[in-house]
């Protein structure tokens, strides 16, 4: 293989490639044959560019006419990584670290509801701030680790998600209004209304651009606008001891927001938290 493409490219590639492209040509081979699959990504850092850039170019000249399915989707390093074990870090380590300063953070905050399940909260919140923080910027970007930018509890985090999700469950709780799916939405007039149903709409958008560009980030930089807005509405949409009608439009709008913001923390591996 490794003649026939110096003959016909006239190209060179690293040893790496010289010892994994054969290996990768029959995988890739084999897949194809047993998956018969529409595209093959390959979810790999950046530095295997010229590797697989290598595997597509032999797939192409040993006449596969399926290589141009095949794409390498590429992704930066995380710089400045640490816990409290030490330098080198595992996921187990990171988790761990991310559930104790999510619990440490719940602990000391004043508005703190929940006790019973605090744990378990603590692991939800460590777990969304630490995925969150890894998809918020463009994937082939490197990034530098820290701590107290994945967990803090402003600006835009995985934990503020939360947070405008467990606000609005709680909304809906204790509103003593009755949700209606039916009801005369006319009475939403006011502008931070209408900016929030503008953005809702938006919602298809954005997955169709994070699936088509495989960049989540599309998909977090919704719903952290989705948040700011939905704060901005929940200040002036007052829904509790309100007229009827404004009451149960304005509780329909933060309904919709809830279940968009829940749908696309679930698209992103995060479980909504209903109490905080």
């Amino acid at each position: 293989v490794s003649k026939l493409v110096w003959e016909k490219k006239k190209s060179k590639f690293h040893a790496t490639s010289a010892i994994f492209t054969p290996r990768d040509i029959a995988a890739a081979i084999q897949r194809k044959a047993t998956y018969n699959f529409d595209k093959l990504l390959y979810v790999v850092d950046n530095s295997q560019s010229d590797h697989f850039s290598a595997l597509f170019s032999i797939l192409k000249l040993l006449d596969y006419k399926w290589f141009s399915t095949l794409r390498h989707i590429k992704f930066g390093r995380v710089l400045g990584m640490s816990s409290r074990r030490g330098d080198m870090v595992f996921l187990s380590d990171i988790l761990d670290e991310a559930k104790h300063r999510a619990l440490e953070k719940i602990r000391s905050s004043p508005t703190t509801k929940v006790t019973k399940e605090m744990e378990e909260v603590a692991d939800v919140l460590g777990v969304s701030a630490v995925l969150i923080n890894d998809m918020k910027s463009r994937r082939r970007n490197d990034y530098t680790f820290k701590w107290e930018r994945a967990v803090q509890d402003k600006g835009d985090s995985g934990i503020v998600l939360q947070y405008s999700h467990a606000r609005l469950a709680n909304l809906q709780r204790n509103c003593g209004v009755t949700l209606d799916l039916n009801c005369d939405l006319s009475a939403l007039l006011e502008p931070e209304a209408l900016y929030l149903v503008q953005h809702l709409a938006k919602f298809d958008g954005a997955i169709l651009e994070a699936y088509e560009s495989l960049e989540p980030c599309v998909l977090v930089q919704y719903l952290f606008s989705l948040s700011h807005l939905v704060g901005r509405a929940n200040k002036v949409l007052v829904v509790k001891n309100q007229d009827k009608a404004v009451a149960q439009a304005r509780l329909l709008l933060f309904h919709c927001a809830k279940n968009i913001l829940s749908c696309g923390m679930k698209i992103l591996s995060l479980k909504p938290l209903e109490r905080m």
